[in-house]
């Protein structure tokens, strides 16, 4: 909540970095995930290849509840990644979703018990692993072709960019409500 204008644009690029750093990876990623999977930790699960997921996962994006908007980065990886009306709803009401509905609505490929997620996430990410290397990087490359775009774009329009603020005049009070 504290943090000004540079720290915010700091995390912002760091952000962008990350999230895109991880989307155009070329070799196979798995996520598996048991937990909560909010916000930041939402769009690991959406950047990586195949998601397994246990019984007591969660997934949202809660950034309108805490009065932020999305760096590009996670944006356009969200965007790429989750049916439209699926995003809309995650992205309008800030509510998360228990791992039945993820899978129902195709968020998550797998749902397992918790005693195989792990095994289940290692056993897809072998399975992934066999494939042709250099063309399993092309292709997937070639599928997030134009998320990519738009992501390298704006992060080097928005370079040097030192006016802009993630936090606008309502994200103090709304932070502080999320974690009241």
């Amino acid at each position: 909540m504290d943090l000004d204008r540079e720290a915010q644009n700091g995390l912002v690029d760091a952000l962008n970095h990350a999230f895109l750093t991880q989307f155009c990876f070329p070799k196979p990623l798995v996520a598996a995930v048991n937990g909560a999977a909010i916000a930041g930790g939402f769009f690991f699960v959406l950047a990586a290849d195949w998601r397994v997921a246990g019984p007591k996962a969660s997934f949202g994006l809660a950034e309108i509840r805490v009065g932020v908007d999305l760096p590009i980065g996670p944006l356009e990886i969200a965007r790429a990644t989750l049916e439209p009306n699926t995003l809309r709803r995650f992205l309008l009401t800030g509510q998360p979703i228990h791992a039945e509905d993820a899978a129902a609505q195709g968020v998550v490929d797998e749902l397992v018990e918790v005693e195989t997620l792990l095994g289940a996430a290692q056993s897809k990410a072998q399975e992934l692993a066999s494939l042709p290397a250099l063309t399993y990087g092309r292709v997937k490359r070639q599928l997030r072709a134009p998320a990519i775009e738009v992501i390298e774009a704006e992060m080097k329009r928005l370079a040097g960019d030192t006016d802009r603020s993630w936090f606008n005049e309502e994200t103090r009070d709304a932070m502080q409500r999320m974690l009241a």
